[in-house]
């Protein structure tokens, strides 16, 4: 006997290969939700139709169609008895397939435990096709439910029109059509082929997906039972897994024998997609606890983001990242506790030191931009924990006038976010980031932006600027290093690079308003602030100060930046803070111009 149940065999298999399975529902998935099959609707039609007669159709209403009218039921045909335009049959097709205000109550006619469970498997990109022969729209409703719209595909011409499968995150395909469509199929002529466009599909589906069958009987359905033999007997690349309820029915006896089909006994629909949820799910929390790489922490990153109750393991992974990055900085090459100063080190020491920052710090900056780019209130607490954890002091014996190294892997992360923040034009985000309270000076909270800019790491420790060796060899800035040193992990979302230097520029403008903004009260105001690089890109600086200037005369207090917070919330705070930044700027042009004359 093996020692991995099917089940389990299954739930491994979707873990591992996201998005190779499609799954293949048939009505007992949908008969939970107490939605009637073509069958059961044609029958109730046959029987209006009789009461219509003042007579019974029982005890076999199809055999007392036959024999007053010479023919089988015809599904098409008895909605056109009963509404001659197709408004009137849509409004009567409706009440067998959505539920009103007393059914929803009682759960008749929604979306299933089933229907859930597969829609947050496609939420998490586990699963990417569904094939259905139900009429009905429960499927569609739970992806709704979970945030995704589907491509549907009920008929030839949608199918015709539609656009490849690898451009779309979900497909479901509807073979039987939707009940609002006017031509349907559910006699056993109309079920015993289907036209090119649905074919070739249909075909191209079942041969390069896996496939996971539940709720189908494959009795009635002789072109579907065709299709999934042609291609899974013509096909091994991936297997076929059928849930099976009871005895199978002959027609899924065959399939499950010709298709080599693993059969998994099921107690029901919703039990059966609910375990896989759950059984992936329980994987994936396992795989968390292995090592973290940049890939990896932005693919779960992007995952949690969307979704309120994924919050508190948004915040277990940044957690996860910030530790990692923590305990990577504890070895000697980046013990601060020695008597030397910053400069006192030869420049490839300091390098290699800034550079094992960099790298211990990589996760989170590959996060950085994406999380500030999709910043919302309810992340606010969790970035800003990871910039406080990150700038905590090193315990005991530690050299004050060497701890401005302390704050680089903060003020990486600080600029990551600050960066995606802008892009998305984001301030409030920005403005509480800038604002963290850091425990950097004797245990004294201060705001993150008086310390985590690279101008700041030795300020007032060193009469000339600290440099570090750029990726060229050749000493560098603090700040150009910074920027450098950066672009890669925003390549994603900034992939242009005068876009990516505009961003930057106009980072750091706002935060030397909101340097300014923290330090009221004191001597610095008014007389200095960090600018960056601003001062090298002219043009940019004025743009960016012209716009701020604009917003803040139109609207006053309520533009964008005093509402952000992030250089005061009165625009006089604004205002006196673009007097300060263009008279620093007009002494870094005028001080640049003397050291480099003759």
């Amino acid at each position: 006997m093996g020692l991995i149940k099917s089940i389990e065999s299954l739930v491994s298999s979707i873990q591992a290969s996201p998005g190779i399975y499609a799954v293949l529902l048939g009505s007992g998935v949908s008969s939970a939700a107490q939605v009637p099959t073509g069958w059961q609707i044609k029958l109730n039609l046959v029987r209006r139709l009789a009461a219509t007669k003042k007579v019974s159709p029982e005890p076999d209403p199809e055999v007392w169609y036959e024999r007053v009218y010479g023919k089988a039921p015809n599904y098409s045909e008895l909605l056109e008895e009963f509404g001659k335009t197709p408004a009137e049959r849509q409004q009567l097709l409706r009440r067998y397939f959505e539920p009103t205000d007393t059914e929803r109550e009682h759960g008749i006619k929604v979306p299933t435990e089933a229907h859930y469970a597969i829609a947050s498997l496609v939420k998490q990109e586990y699963i990417r096709v569904i094939i259905t022969t139900n009429f009905d729209r429960l499927m569609e409703n739970a992806l709704e439910g979970v945030g995704i719209v589907a491509t549907v595909l009920s008929n030839e011409q949608q199918i015709k029109r539609a656009v490849p499968l690898i451009h779309t995150p979900c497909c479901v395909l509807k073979v039987h059509g939707d009940y609002l469509d006017p031509d349907i199929r559910n006699t056993p002529e109309e079920l015993a082929s289907y036209g090119p466009e649905l074919s070739s599909l249909l075909n191209r589906i079942l041969s390069e997906f896996g496939l996971i069958v539940c709720g189908w009987s494959a009795e009635w359905d002789v072109a579907l039972s065709g299709a999934v033999y042609k291609a899974k007997s013509e096909s091994g690349w991936f297997p076929t897994h059928w849930a099976v309820y009871g005895t199978p029915s002959s027609g899924a006896r065959r399939l499950i024998k010709q298709c080599k089909a693993t059969e998994i006994t099921i107690g029901s629909a919703d039990e059966f997609f609910v375990e896989l949820q759950h059984g992936v799910e329980a994987i994936e929390g396992q795989m968390m606890t292995q090592p973290l790489s940049p890939a990896v922490a932005v693919g779960r990153l992007k995952r949690y983001l969307p979704e309120p109750k994924d919050r508190i393991r948004l915040r277990d992974l940044v957690d996860e990242a910030v530790i990692k990055a923590v305990d990577a900085m504890a070895g000697d090459l980046f013990d601060v506790s020695q008597p030397d100063e910053p400069l006192d080190e030869p420049v490839e020491h300091r390098s290699s030191r800034v550079r094992g920052y960099l790298d211990a710090s990589e996760a989170l900056l590959e996060m950085g931009p994406i999380a500030g780019y999709y910043g919302e209130p309810d992340h606010y607490d969790i970035w800003q924990h990871a910039l406080a954890v990150l700038t905590e002091h090193t315990p005991g014996g530690a050299n004050e006038r060497c701890l401005g190294w302390k704050a680089v892997p903060a003020t990486l992360l600080l600029y990551s976010l600050g960066l995606g923040a802008l892009a998305a034009n984001r301030l409030t985000f920005l403005g509480r980031m800038l604002a963290t309270p850091v425990d950097r000076i004797m245990g004294k909270d201060s705001a993150a932006i008086r310390y985590l800019h690279p101008e700041l790491w030795f300020y007032g420790l060193a009469s000339n600027p600290v440099t570090l060796l750029g990726a060229n060899g050749e000493e560098t800035g603090t700040c150009q290093w910074l920027r450098d040193s950066l672009r890669v992990h925003c390549t994603r979302l900034i992939p242009n690079s005068s876009l990516y230097e505009y961003h930057l520029d106009r980072l750091e403008a706002l935060m030397s308003f909101s340097y300014m903004h923290h330090f009221v009260g004191t001597s610095k105001l008014g007389v200095w602030a960090p600018l960056g690089l601003l001062a090298e890109r002219p043009e940019n600086a004025e743009s960016i100060l012209a716009e701020i200037a604009t917003s803040v005369d139109a609207l006053g207090d309520h533009s964008q930046y005093p509402v952000s917070g992030i250089g005061g919330p009165r625009h006089e705070d604004w205002r006196d803070g673009l007097s300060t930044v263009r008279n620093g700027l007009e002494r870094l042009v005028e001080e640049r111009q003397r050291t480099s004359s003759p």
